[in-house]
């Protein structure tokens, strides 16, 4: 039930348990014209997903490992698929290295920020996955 529906039904029970016409009619009246919520679920999901890909693709996060310089050429150039790739490649030469998560998290938070509505939310679990495992290796 969303909630406009939900106020309606309650506008509409006290409505209801009023015992004049007029009452009755008023609190009707008001029930219809509650404004619909601001935002949805999904868009301040997505504004906080949002957020967090561009923290961690901050410039205090950068570092020089010879492993991930092609997956930040290809997000540097905007190519998104071959940036997933090779940070794929990277986090499966070298699973234990943080710093190859990381930057398959920041390649799959920009996949799923260009990606259609149907996609985003795959590729946002794979962000997330990444970025945590990134963590786990390298709390720091």
């Amino acid at each position: 039930m969303s909630k406009r529906a939900g106020s309606q039904a309650l506008f509409t029970f006290k409505a209801i348990s009023l015992r004049t016409p007029l009452a009755r009619e008023c609190a009707l009246r008001r029930a219809a014209t509650l404004p619909p919520a601001l935002f949805t679920f999904k868009e301040i999901s997505l504004f906080v997903f949002s957020s967090l890909c561009l923290l961690f693709s901050s410039p205090a996060f950068a570092a020089d490992s010879p492993l991930v310089e092609p997956v930040k050429a290809a997000l540097k150039a905007e190519q998104l698929d071959a940036a997933v790739a090779a940070g794929e490649k990277a986090v499966k030469e070298q699973p234990e290295n943080a710093e190859a998560h990381l930057w398959l998290g920041r390649a799959y938070g920009q996949k799923a920020i260009k990606a259609s509505l149907f996609s985003q939310l795959g590729w946002a679990k794979k962000c997330k996955a990444s970025f945590e495992k990134a963590v786990v290796l390298d709390p720091k």
